[in-house]
């Protein structure tokens, strides 16, 4: 402390995260549109915790197969984030390219997802209303699009 005595505090971490920004061979993103026990219908990326036998690659891999169905031609490591101070949580982002459906989506049993194809504009939008459940990631969007520059070389890199 600022007096030379000592405090515990209290923190948590959470489990390494994924989030994934898929994108189909027609240029559309998808979106999940949510909803968990005991929450409202929310927006989100596909995404998840990272098991402890596995890399972040393998489990945005997995997270957007078992929550879409998709599979993705190339996938691109983005950005990693964590929240810091009393969180300590990393989240870290890719960029799927050229998405396809290949099976059913395997959603867990507190699950109900339904999946939503957007184009570039609409996905910003739906990453700034409320019910966008990343904030972390609305912000991120936030600045990537900040001027005209950014945001055009923002949609260059998502539509590689």
């Amino acid at each position: 402390m600022f007096d030379g005595s000592t405090q515990t505090f209290e923190a948590v971490k959470r489990v390494p995260s994924v989030q994934v920004i898929p994108v189909t061979k027609d240029k559309k993103i998808l979106l999940l549109r949510e909803r968990q026990p005991d929450t409202k219908t929310f927006i989100s990326l596909p995404g998840g915790m990272i098991a402890r036998d596995e890399t972040p690659r393998q489990a945005a891999k997995r997270e957007l197969l078992e929550e879409t169905g998709f599979r993705p031609k190339k996938l691109l490591y983005w950005k990693k984030t964590n929240i810091g101070g009393k969180i300590d949580w990393e989240t870290h982002y890719f960029i799927a390219y050229d998405c396809e459906k290949i099976v059913s989506p395997k959603h867990d049993s507190g699950e109900k997802i339904r999946i939503t194809k957007k184009d570039f504009e609409s996905f910003l939008l739906e990453t700034q209303k409320k019910s966008f459940r990343n904030k972390g990631f609305s912000d991120l969007v936030l600045k990537e699009t900040l001027t005209k520059q950014k945001k055009e070389a923002f949609k260059k890199q998502i539509f590689k």
